[in-house]
């Protein structure tokens, strides 16, 4: 007579562990929520490795060239010869151009401008945090930038060396340029919260506003080329690692909406999709 072999009893094993599952048997339904948890940190730990490429490190590198070229022409006046050169061309149709490009982002209308990107990323993302991402990173570039200003200290243009008075002398520091910070760093958050197809074309409408605003500013003789180009400079880089802080923080909050994909959190955060 024969020994019978053991069968091997389906069910818990003696370590507690589940049963293997047999060949063509469906498997164990995945549990939504923890593949959701799973989901969310894999994609803020790759928002969190953002941080160290390239692009922020560069943004970063340029903020601090814009700090020390501050600090070196602070007490130049050697490009006075370009304002009284464009100052000779003036001409009442560009007169009208410039002033109104100027007044258009002056304090209260800026801050006007801050309130309806902030309500519009608000409405086209319909969460509130996507548009105060927005709103709260132009606000902080423009006013880290008037901080610079103040560090700085350079002294405006010579009002009298100029012969058309457009609009009124300035009294704060020149360096960098605060109307040139506040369009390039719209246009770069305004970029970086629409979807890739769009990206180019706004860009380069953004791209003409933010020149057309800095040539404005040399056009009345209120800032140096340096101020301007500083300016443009400082908003690009400033801008976009605000926006980046911003929106990080915004996706480590643990009430985060949470119908927000992996595919959302690899397109990029604050993308209006």
């Amino acid at each position: 007579m024969h020994d019978e072999l053991p069968v091997q009893e389906s069910g818990p094993t003696a370590s507690g562990g589940s049963p293997a599952s047999a060949p063509g048997s469906t498997p164990a339904p995945r549990n939504p929520g923890r593949a959701d948890q799973l989901d969310r940190r894999e994609g803020l730990d790759r928002l969190g490795w953002s941080v160290l490429r390239p692009a922020p490190v560069v943004c970063l590198t340029l903020v601090a060239a814009v700090i020390a070229t501050g600090f070196a022409v602070r007490s130049s006046t050697a490009e006075m010869g370009i304002l009284i050169w464009i100052d000779a061309h003036h001409t009442p149709a560009l007169d009208g151009v410039a002033w109104a490009l100027s007044w258009a982002f002056e304090s209260p209308r800026a801050i006007a401008v801050v309130v309806l990107l902030a309500a519009g990323v608000a409405w086209r993302r319909r969460h509130l945090i996507d548009g105060l991402c927005a709103g709260i990173a132009l606000a902080l570039t423009w006013g880290t930038s008037y901080l610079v200003k103040l560090l700085v200290g350079r002294h405006r243009p010579a009002w009298t060396l100029l012969r058309h008075h457009v609009g009124g002398p300035e009294q704060d520091p020149s360096f960098p340029s605060g109307h040139a910070t506040f369009t390039t760093a719209l246009v770069v958050v305004v970029v970086m919260c629409t979807r890739r197809g769009w990206r180019v074309w706004i860009g380069a409408v953004g791209c003409v506003l933010a020149a057309g605003v800095a040539a404005s500013r040399l056009y009345l003789g209120v800032h140096y080329p340096s101020d301007v180009a500083a300016g443009i400079v400082y908003g690009a880089a400033a801008g976009y690692l605000m926006f980046r802080a911003t929106t990080l923080v915004s996706h480590a909050r643990p009430d985060r909406r949470a119908g927000q994909d992996e595919d959302e959190l690899r397109s990029g955060p604050g993308e209006i999709s």
